[in-house]
Order: C-alpha cells, then structure tokens, then sequence
C-alpha cells in the first residue's frame, strides 16, 4: 500500500490517516540505522560470541575449526583466527567502534563475520556426553 494514498473503508483517500502521520515512509532512511549484516551474519555473530565466552565451547569450535578435514581450516589459521577471535571476544555494544577500528585496517565488521566458519561434518563430535550432537 502506498503511504501517500490510504485506504479507507469507503475506498481510497488522498489524506494519511492520523496514525500514519508518524510512520517514516518506506525510503525516509533517516530515522533508521543502516543495517550492517544480514540476518544471517547478524546470527553467526551472535551465537559465536555466546559460544566463545565458554571457554570449553570456544575450544571445540577451535579443535572443529582447525581440523584437517574442515575444508575451511588452512584459510582460517593462515588469515581469519586472529581476527575471529578478536571480533567474537568483542561487546555487541561496541560494533560500531569494532567496525571503525577494522575499516581503518582495510576489513570490515561485515567482513570478519563472513569468514566466521560453518560448523558441519560428523567430526564435530561432543567430548562431553551432555552436549548433543
């Protein structure tokens, strides 16, 4: 529905409502921050930290991470491990501060988070009988 034109129960009107007054159009961007990460990235950040705080978590994704098998590992302990790490040891409530710093290294937030490895394959096996598989 078009903001400009509402409608009304007898069809449509050229006036907003009275409650569509304070609705930001749809390209008013102004009040809105710029989103930085998918949905799907803003995920992967959030439940890598939430792991990361657990050191015995943090040791599996590790051991998972660098295992010869992930076919991520050699590019994640050449270049991303330092920098993962970084970034998942960081508060969410400084990301804008985090994004800043690494855009003066030449990186992004956006871009450290992609390189965040997936964690599939059977040999992402739990030590711990209480951690399900």
């Amino acid at each position: 529905m078009n903001l400009a034109i509402g409608h009304t129960p007898n069809g449509p009107s050229n006036s907003a409502s009275r409650d569509d007054r304070d609705v930001p159009h749809p390209q008013d961007t102004s009040q809105t921050p710029m989103r930085r990460l998918l949905f799907q990235d803003e995920s992967r950040l959030e439940y890598g930290r939430r792991f990361w705080r657990d050191p015995s978590k943090r040791n599996r994704l590790l051991r998972h991470w660098l295992d010869e098998r992930h076919p991520y590992a050699e590019r994640f302990r050449e270049r991303w491990l330092p920098l993962v790490d970084r970034v998942l040891r960081s508060p969410a409530e400084q990301d804008d501060v985090l994004d800043a710093a690494l855009q003066s290294e030449g990186l992004s937030l956006r871009v450290v988070v992609k390189e965040i490895p997936p964690v599939f394959g059977s040999f992402f096996v739990a030590k711990d009988p209480t951690i399900a598989r």
